[in-house]
């Protein structure tokens, strides 16, 4: 995987953290537009308490897959800020960060920074390759100890 690869990696495991957050208030709002028909008599065929179980089942579904998604985006961010510390410049450090760790579209970075769209893009280019280098070494060195141990356990 390459940096870039790695950064990407993180903004989509976002992207699908806003995804089943939609997807579970959608559950919930349709769970609480169900009202069930209280008529003194059960009935086999209720379809309200059906409809009830299928929206609580899908929300805790969709909660479990958000609980391993946030996991997962909280281990790569934390990698990713570690890399993107050691970047020499404080301007790529902020592009990185608010593109990658934030979320931030380009126009908001823009923005933020005070530059224009075009500068921006240009900026993130020197920024992705300050990276490149930066996550080459830290890869190395991680498979270098990852070879060590396994080894090792041999």
């Amino acid at each position: 995987m390459t940096g870039k690869e790695f950064l990407q990696h993180i903004r989509q495991v976002l992207r699908e953290l806003d995804c089943k957050a939609e997807q579970i208030q959608n559950f919930q709002n349709i769970a609480n537009k169900i009202t069930t028909v209280i008529n003194g008599i059960p009935s086999v065929n209720d379809r309200s308490k059906s409809n009830i179980e299928n929206a609580i089942v899908g929300t805790m579904q969709e909660s479990d897959n958000v609980e391993k998604l946030t996991i997962e985006f909280c281990n790569l961010r934390r990698q990713a800020i570690q890399y993107i510390a050691k970047v020499p410049d404080d301007d790529e450090k902020l592009i990185l960060t608010y593109r990658y760790v934030i979320g931030k579209t380009w126009a908001e970075i823009a923005n933020i920074m005070g530059v224009t769209l075009r500068y921006t893009y240009s900026l993130h280019g020197n920024a992705l390759k300050s990276f490149e280098k930066i996550f080459d070494v830290e890869d190395k060195k991680a498979q270098k100890s990852t070879n060590i141990i396994l080894t090792n356990d041999l």
